[in-house]
């Protein structure tokens, strides 16, 4: 049976990466540990190296493509095995699919499918207005309370 390679999560904030190219043609053999594909996040160009032994069959995805993580791109098995895409509609070539129908099926971005999404708003919007805010009016007052308490920090560190 086929080995699935995927996009590993590179980071906990990573959620997708920039193929940036593939290091093996379709069809060829390749081994554990080699590197197949350089991605690239916001951050750096790393690459991927293969978790199996044997003919890697590749997806639909090309140089340049913007690939969600967890996705498979490639499967490795033997000669006859293939790459199937699976999803509502198969896409013409060369134009780019959406990342649920490149999923092979049992893969593990179509478990995490069911995962939900919660967003949370860490600080509440304030209501516009052409009123200046507090923090933008000008308190002589706090700005010298500001400095004394600044000027004091910096006494204590130096005795």
């Amino acid at each position: 049976m086929a080995e699935e390679f995927f996009i590993p999560k590179l980071g906990q904030t990573v959620e997708e990466v920039t193929l940036v190219r593939w290091l093996v043609e379709d069809g060829a053999k390749v081994d554990r540990g080699q590197e197949l594909m350089e991605v690239e996040t916001d951050k750096a160009v790393f690459p991927v190296e293969s978790a199996a032994r044997g003919i890697l069959h590749r997806g639909p995805y090309n140089d340049g493509d913007v690939v969600p993580v967890l996705t498979v791109v490639a499967v490795i098995g033997k000669p006859d095995d293939k790459f199937e895409v699976k999803g509502p509609a198969a896409t013409p070539a060369g134009a780019s699919a959406p990342a649920e129908a490149m999923l092979v099926s049992g893969s593990r971005p179509a478990q995490m499918s069911a995962m939900a999404t919660i967003t949370v708003e860490l600080y509440p919007r304030e209501p516009e207005t052409d009123e200046p805010a507090p923090s933008d009016t000008f308190d002589p007052l706090r700005t010298l309370r500001r400095v004394q308490l600044y000027l004091a920090g910096l006494f204590s560190v130096c005795r």
